[in-house]
C-alpha cells in the first residue's frame, strides 16, 4: 500500500481532470443505455400504428397518417444517431 501512496501527489495535482473523466464515463454510459430504450419505443410505435394504418385503408386520411408516422420514425432514427454520437464524444 505504501507504493500507492506515492501516487497521491499526482491525484491531488490532477483531481479536476480525474473528476471530469469520471463525469464523462458516467455520461457515456448513460448515452449507451438510452438508445435501446428509444428503439424499443419506436418498435412499439410501429407495431401499434400498422393496425391504425390498415384501418384507414381507402380513406384520404391514410396518406396524411403515413406522413406523420414516417416523420415520427425519422425522428427516432435521428435520436438514436444523436445519442450514439454523444456517446462517442464523451468516450473520446
Amino acid at each position: 500500500m505504501n507504493e500507492l501512496a506515492a501516487l497521491n501527489h499526482y491525484f491531488y495535482r490532477y483531481k479536476g481532470y480525474l473528476l471530469l473523466g469520471f463525469l464523462f464515463v458516467i455520461l457515456s454510459n448513460l448515452f449507451a443505455v438510452l438508445p435501446p430504450q428509444a428503439i424499443r419505443y419506436a418498435f412499439d410505435l410501429v407495431r401499434e400504428n400498422i393496425a391504425y394504418y390498415q384501418l384507414l385503408s381507402g380513406f384520404s386520411l391514410q396518406s396524411h397518417y403515413y406522413s406523420v408516422f414516417s416523420s415520427a420514425i425519422l425522428l427516432f432514427g435521428i435520436t438514436v444517431l444523436t445519442l450514439a454520437l454523444l456517446r462517442g464524444v464523451f468516450m473520446f
